[in-house]
């Protein structure tokens, strides 16, 4: 088979496996800004009302509200989910990418000092401090505060409502969501190293000539 031609489908696979990552990156900073735009939509609401209505109004449409803010704790669990998923995705790209670059050095041995990132040396799909981790935690502290206040809201004029506790406990309860969503985050990215069968970073890696640590 003609060299060339091979040279050609390698090229178009290497350059949509980079459009693929470059898709997830904007796919990522999309539904973290949606969830935002929805989240900050809801209290701009919630204050104009407030303004129009009265002190009392809040007080009266409680279990609205309680609905309201439920529903967008459910969109920030699934906005979390989304947020992981795209970071497996960014990682199945740069995973691929990294074969076809093997695949290049094998066949011109001089490539080897070009490229930085290599089987051990490529990110790991979690990765503290990362954009993507920060984003992450971005919308677990939003989504707690939205379940704290379908909590607040729910609770309305009860007579849970003005004891000294309630306010203790629906802290209590966001942050149990916002560590439950950040420890979700977590075990689903973590899966993508273990599905992608990657070497372990012990070993020489082919395109750096030594073993970086893993970022």
């Amino acid at each position: 088979m003609n060299k060339n031609y091979l040279s050609d489908i390698v090229i178009a696979e290497y350059e949509y496996i980079a459009h693929t990552a470059s898709e997830a990156h904007e796919d990522r900073a999309r539904v973290t800004t949606f969830y935002q735009l929805a989240v900050g939509s809801l209290v701009a609401a919630l204050l104009g009302s407030q303004m129009i209505g009265g002190s009392g109004f809040a007080a009266r449409v409680g279990g609205l509200l309680s609905g309201l803010f439920l529903l967008l704790t459910c969109l920030g669990v699934s906005t979390l989910l989304q947020l992981a998923r795209l970071r497996v995705a960014w990682h199945g790209s740069v995973v691929a990418m990294d074969r076809i670059k093997t695949f290049a050095i094998k066949n011109i041995p001089e490539l080897k000092d070009a490229f930085l990132w290599g089987t051990c040396t490529i990110p790991k799909p979690f990765t503290k401090g990362s954009v993507s981790h920060l984003q992450a935690v971005e919308v677990s502290v939003t989504t707690g505060i939205m379940f704290g206040s379908t909590i607040y809201f729910g609770l309305g004029s009860t007579t849970f409502a003005n004891m000294g506790w309630t306010k203790l406990a629906i802290a209590v309860a966001a942050i149990v969501l916002m560590s439950f969503q950040l420890v979700l985050y977590k075990t689903w990215t973590q899966r993508a190293a273990q599905a992608g069968g990657a070497r372990p970073c012990e070993q020489s890696d082919d395109q750096g000539g030594r073993v970086a640590k893993t970022r």
